[in-house]
């Protein structure tokens, strides 16, 4: 049981990448097995029915149940606009009106006649799924999913914010482990995905924002300038649905981390290249990583990503909680015994090698390949 899996950081190039691409609810899927596509065309989507608001009609106009449906204008499966009269009270000898207007548009979906309420359902809601990446379809589940394949150079980070966007490469002149700032930004960052340097200051974050910059992959960030460039303290469970122009992705881990050699050196040939990228992160069970993707050309030897891997000696992987949060190391041993941890719990553990010699003793779970 030595080799077990665990979570791993894909980055590699010449991969054959496959992305499935999903509906929460059943839609249409108007994609062929075969088709090539681009990656903003539309492989998915569905109608979403809107919400359903009640309308206490009867208290509002102070009558009773029986009286809003005899003077109702309404019925079941009309449609209404903003400020249409949907019921209309005469009161004493008609001489006194009240009306109720919609407050939004929408159409009726149910009447109550004893409690005098509609329920007015909200307008639907198109989802759509595009292609992500582009590529070919390889696979389709009608009205719900699609799968694509594509060949691609693939790189994960450890932590990211926003969704997915897509863009040119722009490699800064700029070291590693250099902290970025505004005099290393070019002039011109409109579309770009800009990589380069470590913990960019708010100012870099907004000036990005500001410039149409539709991504930023740096080794390391901090989490107070983060903090202040989204408005709030972000969890580390879940991100990719924040309210940000562009995205982020994190390679290394927090604080003053120089990005990898390794990601640098995936990425330079492709300077000036189309990518898509997502910042997507979900630690938890089910975790997901974000990842710049740079779509190639077919070689004749190609690695399928599957996304697991196996535990073996000397295998290179990364440690991802404190106090070893973001360090590389080399596994130097897999007991296969349970062995008891500082909290007094047992957990299956191995022991790894870190970059400057020494050797620490980790839960399997608080490490992931790097591959």
């Amino acid at each position: 049981m030595a080799d077990n899996f665990i979570p791993g950081l894909q980055q590699a190039e010449n991969c054959l990448l496959i992305r499935r691409r999903e509906l929460p609810i059943q839609g249409e899927t108007p994609v062929q097995i075969g088709q090539e596509l681009k990656p903003e065309q539309i492989v998915a989507r569905a109608e979403l029915p809107g919400d359903v608001q009640i309308l206490r009609i009867a208290e509002s106009l102070g009558i009773e149940g029986e009286e809003v449906t005899e003077q109702l204008k309404v019925t079941v499966g009309t449609s209404v606009t903003k400020g249409e009269v949907l019921c209309e009270h005469r009161g004493l000898f008609g001489l006194f009106r009240s009306q109720y207007l919609a407050p939004c548009d929408g159409s009726v979906d149910f009447i109550s006649d004893t409690l005098g309420h509609i329920g007015l359902r909200m307008p639907s809601q198109i989802l759509s799924v595009n292609a992500y990446c582009g590529g070919k379809v390889s696979a389709v589940n009608a009205g719900y999913s699609v799968e694509i394949q594509t060949y691609a150079t693939v790189i994960q980070g450890i932590f990211g914010v926003g969704g997915e966007r897509l863009g040119r490469i722009k490699i800064l002149d700029i070291e590693p482990g250099q902290n970025l700032t505004q005099k290393h930004l070019p002039q011109d960052v409109k579309g770009a995905i800009v990589i380069g340097g470590t913990k960019p200051d708010t100012a870099v974050l907004n000036c990005l924002s500001e410039g149409g910059a539709t991504g930023l992959i740096v080794g390391g960030v901090d989490d107070v300038a983060l903090q202040e460039f989204l408005g709030f303290e972000i969890g580390l469970a879940v991100t990719g649905n924040e309210n940000v122009s562009f995205s982020m992705m994190v390679t290394e881990g927090f604080g003053n981390l120089a990005i990898s050699q390794r990601v640098l050196s995936l990425i330079k040939p492709h300077q000036g290249a189309f990518a898509c990228m997502n910042g997507t992160t979900q630690i938890r069970a089910g975790a997901i990583r974000p990842e710049l993707i740079i779509p190639t050309v077919y070689k004749a030897e190609q690695t399928i990503l599957s996304g697991v891997a196996g535990l073996a000696i000397g295998a290179k992987v990364r440690l991802i909680r404190v106090p070893y949060f973001g360090v590389l190391g080399e596994v130097a041993e897999l007991p296969t015994k349970p062995e008891k941890l500082e909290s007094g719990t047992f957990a299956r553990v191995l022991r790894v090698r870190l970059s400057n010699g020494d050797f620490v003793t980790v839960p399997r779970a608080n490490a992931e390949i790097l591959f």
